[in-house]
């Protein structure tokens, strides 16, 4: 068995779009052993736009961008990856690696190429499980944590080096070897499928969210809207307050959609945000929240949401 250690970088990743600039790999044995360390330098056919998000700190290429203009688009390289990647004796290794994968399948329909399906395994995932760590840990926190030589930073390659340096650290430190950890730890190691329905899933709770949020904010902005006429609505609940929590909306989606108009038929009013004042009505989620929000809300009538739509039709 062979490890192939493999690390991409983007021009920029747009729409969550990664356009692949460089693919850099280490191939070792089953000792470790290094055979060969490769930086792919790709086309990306695309602007570079690297600053952060969140920082706005540019981020420095470890080549001249006209080293990447000089190089082909990811067409050309794709036998190659695609011999690497799906080489039935070698297992990839990554760091982070469902967003690698992410890059990949955006840049096999981008190009038309067929999707390569392989198994990989994610070292971040198993420094989170080893170090019981609470949230996942970088790479460049690793690289200090395990006191490792400075690397160049956003150099495929050498990013690649360093997660394979990462991984040897992490089983030399708990005594184990890598075919115990995924036995003990299976989420570890998947296949590009397994990715590929993961993400199939995550945009149909995407979409379906969007649909949500957009039925609540109906609601919001229909009950700001009440006809001064009395007559029209329910005198019981005539611009009484009504506050629900957001993730009863998530929670009992249906029953909420199938109510909808029998909530916005009574004349209430919903508010978002309780900003200090009482509601005549709070909706929780679960009967276990009721002690934690009676201690700020003694007036406030408190419903489930089935409860309180069994107390709109009584």
């Amino acid at each position: 068995m062979k490890y192939l250690f493999f690390d991409i970088e983007c021009a920029n990743c747009l729409k969550g779009e990664g356009k692949i600039c460089s693919f850099g790999y280490v191939l070792t044995d089953d000792r470790f052993q290094i055979l060969k360390k490769r930086d792919i330098l790709i086309d990306p056919k695309a602007p570079f736009l690297l600053g952060s998000s969140r920082t706005g700190e540019g981020i420095k290429l470890a080549y001249p961008l006209f080293r990447f203009s000089w190089a082909h688009t990811f067409p050309f390289y794709y036998p190659e990856i695609k011999r690497l990647l799906t080489d039935a004796d070698t297992l990839p290794i990554g760091f982070a690696t469902d967003q690698d994968i992410n890059f990949l399948l955006y840049t096999f329909k981008r190009y038309d190429l067929p999707i390569l399906n392989f198994s990989y395994v994610d070292v971040q995932k198993i420094d989170r499980y080893l170090s019981h760590s609470a949230q996942s840990r970088g790479l460049n926190t690793l690289i200090e944590a395990y006191d490792l030589e400075k690397h160049i930073y956003h150099r495929s390659d050498e990013d690649a080096l360093m997660t394979l340096e990462i991984l040897v650290k992490i089983l030399t430190s708990h005594n184990y070897d890598l075919e115990t950890i995924i036995k003990k730890y299976p989420s570890v190691l998947k296949t590009v499928t397994d990715y590929l329905k993961i993400k199939e899933q995550r945009e149909l709770i995407k979409t379906r969210n969007a649909h949500i949020k957009a039925k609540i904010q109906e609601l919001y902005t229909e009950s700001n809207l009440i006809n001064l006429n009395i007559n029209k609505y329910d005198k019981r609940f005539y611009k009484k307050t009504i506050f629900i929590k957001s993730n009863v909306f998530f929670t009992d989606y249906q029953l909420f959609e199938k109510n909808l108009e029998l909530l916005k038929s009574k004349g209430l009013i919903f508010i978002q945000s309780l900003s200090n004042q009482e509601p005549d009505y709070y909706i929780y989620n679960h009967q276990n929240e009721i002690p934690k929000i009676r201690e700020t809300y003694q007036r406030a009538k408190l419903f489930s949401l089935s409860s309180f739509i069994k107390y709109l039709k009584d």
